[in-house]
């Protein structure tokens, strides 16, 4: 007797080939054309998958993104641009954030929390945060997190 997990299955062989014996669309326009959605799929697929993929042993792929890559294939990161300033003058309300303004007219105004002592004519560079935004940091090192206004 034939089991129903027998029957889905020769059901689901019978509309694959189906649908693959149908996918025979040259240009994508007439894909577009195809209102089923299962074969609309299929010919786009026959029309954009590389036909030549090459199955290549599981085994071989392990592990193969910790091999070194040749250098002309990694990229090249851009340096990070530090720009250095004096500060000018600082405005720092009681409890609110500081707004620094730096000799050559930029103005900078504190995002984080942490709040590094800063006096006029202070030496100070800032350079871009890894995750966005701008780092202020005094001559000693110490930073904070801020972002340009001006």
């Amino acid at each position: 007797m034939v089991s129903t997990t027998q029957i889905l299955r020769l059901g689901f062989l019978v509309v694959s080939l189906a649908i693959t014996s149908t996918v025979q669309a040259v240009e994508p326009q007439q894909c577009a054309s195809i209102e089923v959605d299962a074969k609309r799929l299929a010919c786009y697929d026959g029309i954009f998958r590389a036909s030549e993929e090459i199955e290549q042993d599981p085994h071989e792929a392990f592990g193969a993104e910790q091999v070194e890559q040749p250098k002309e294939a990694v990229e090249k990161e851009e340096p990070i641009v530090t720009m250095t300033a004096t500060v000018r003058s600082i405005s720092k309300p009681k409890g609110r954030p500081a707004t620094i303004t730096l000799d050559n007219d930029q103005v900078w105004h504190q995002v984080s929390f942490r709040y590094i002592r800063l006096r006029e004519g202070d030496a100070i560079s800032i350079r871009p945060s890894r995750f966005g935004g701008y780092i202020l940091a005094n001559e000693r090192g110490v930073t904070m997190r801020v972002r340009r206004t001006r």
